[in-house]
């Protein structure tokens, strides 16, 4: 016999030996055949989470429904002054500060017209203007959106910060929806709640003059 050869006549060819080696055979090709149904699925959910990982927005992305403008398109009738509560940090155990990502959210509700933030201002909890974060005037489409954000490292804000909000209409529009998300996920349970706009003052529609 050849050597790395198998002699044929050599085998117990019985029947109970020949299932044997069918079983074998045919456990072998399953595996191969559940390899290459894992490679696949593994290569498939790479592409998912690839496209997926595209798909994700920079916070304060511009594109044509969010974006920022020299001047207002039309004389303003309609507005708010809007006061947001954020919080860089709260407090926890003995009076811990717990840090977290402040993102403001403001989202344009009226399903068929533009409205224009105006002012995006932020501030301590002493009252004291840290920055401005909008330096145009910055139009909405219908049911855009657009969010800023205060990383966790940001530590100015304190407990009590802020930030002050204005947004101008052309025509009637249903108000905008304005709130902070406040967020922590760096321990194993994390935080996160929302706090959402309140008015300060308005102009309404019917105070214009035509």
């Amino acid at each position: 016999m050849t050597e790395g050869c198998i002699d044929v006549e050599s085998i117990d060819q019985t029947p109970d030996r020949l299932d044997g080696i069918a079983g074998l055979a045919c456990s072998a090709h399953s595996a191969a055949l559940l390899g290459c149904g894992l490679l696949v699925a593994i290569g498939a959910f790479g592409v998912l989470l690839t496209g997926y990982n595209q798909s994700i927005q920079a916070p304060s992305q511009r594109d044509d429904h969010r974006r920022e403008i020299n001047m207002l398109p039309w004389h303003p009738v309609q507005g708010q002054r809007l006061y947001v509560p954020a919080y860089s940090h709260v407090y926890h155990q003995k009076g811990d500060p717990y840090f977290l990502t402040v993102t403001l959210n403001i989202r344009n509700t009226d399903v068929k017209n533009e409205i224009v933030v105006t002012s995006v201002r932020y501030f301590d909890t002493s009252g004291k203007e840290l920055k401005s974060l909008l330096q145009s005037p910055l139009r909405l489409s219908p049911l855009a959106a657009t969010e800023f954000v205060i990383a966790r490292d940001d530590k100015a804000g304190g407990s009590g910060a802020s930030f002050l909000v204005e947004w101008s209409a052309g025509t009637k529009v249903t108000p905008p929806l304005v709130e902070t998300v406040n967020i922590d996920t760096t321990l194993a349970q994390g935080l996160s709640f929302i706090s959402p706009a309140f008015v300060l003052d308005e102009t309404e529609p019917f105070d214009s003059v035509p």
